[in-house]
């Protein structure tokens, strides 16, 4: 953490294990975009998992509350464990707004939503975990924005190995933000990284566009149609 917040300046903060094999989360915010940060809202959680969230405000006075989690590999034995985990995000979450932030959650959170969209060659559904996506969007306004942006693509982050011979891909990573929040992201971006998950980019505009017309979905070439998105902040 001290190299990489030297070699790149900004707000840093970070969460992890001392164990070898599962090291941590990390949230690094450049300047360049006239941020500031509000470091006595910043919050860390070890148990379980890890769990970071940083406070900032942007140059137009929106307030964000960016969290990034990760959360243990999901078997049946930990099924408990990991929607615990999984609940603690939603809370705190949900404590931020109270406190006028937009919450904002990336995360490698380790189970599958949909396996028809989300899975190839295997992979588990366990109902908590599933229904946690849909409780989070129904009751907690916090929205699968890669979901919502592409509501029947198969959609991947993860596979296995190397050389992945079985050909397994997963979806395991997720951004998830509220509907006032999701007005204003144009694209989200998927890249091949030298880990076994891809790197997940959102693009958000700084102009905030209404979300109109009836029902819940709206699609967003017909929501982005015609507007003018060059200022743009990046989250990654």
């Amino acid at each position: 953490m001290n190299t990489i917040s030297t070699e790149f300046p900004g707000f840093w903060i970070a969460s992890h294990s001392a164990s070898a094999h599962s090291t941590g989360v990390a949230i690094g915010i450049a300047t360049t975009y006239g941020i500031t940060r509000q470091p006595e809202d910043d919050h860390t959680d070890l148990e379980g998992g890890r769990l970071v969230g940083m406070a900032i405000k942007t140059a137009d006075d929106t307030k964000y509350f960016i969290i990034s989690a990760y959360s243990p590999c999901l078997v049946s034995s930990t099924q408990v464990e990991h929607l615990a985990f999984l609940n603690r995000v939603t809370s705190l979450a949900l404590e931020k707004r109270t406190e006028g932030y937009q919450p904002l959650i990336f995360g490698n959170l380790n189970c599958i939503r949909d396996k028809r969209l989300d899975a190839k060659n295997g992979g588990e559904i366990y109902p908590g975990q599933s229904n946690w996506f849909t409780t989070m969007e129904t009751n907690a306004d916090l929205h699968d924005v890669q979901r919502y942006l592409h509501p029947n693509e198969y959609l991947e982050s993860w596979s296995h190995g190397r050389k992945n011979t079985l050909k397994r891909f997963r979806r395991l990573d997720y951004i998830m933000a509220s509907r006032s929040t999701l007005s204003k992201v144009t694209d989200i971006k998927v890249t091949p990284t030298l880990s076994d998950h891809r790197m997940l980019t959102l693009h958000l505009s700084k102009k905030q566009e209404k979300i109109g017309g009836p029902g819940y979905w709206q699609h967003p070439d017909h929501r982005l149609k015609d507007q003018d998105y060059t200022d743009t902040i990046d989250f990654a």
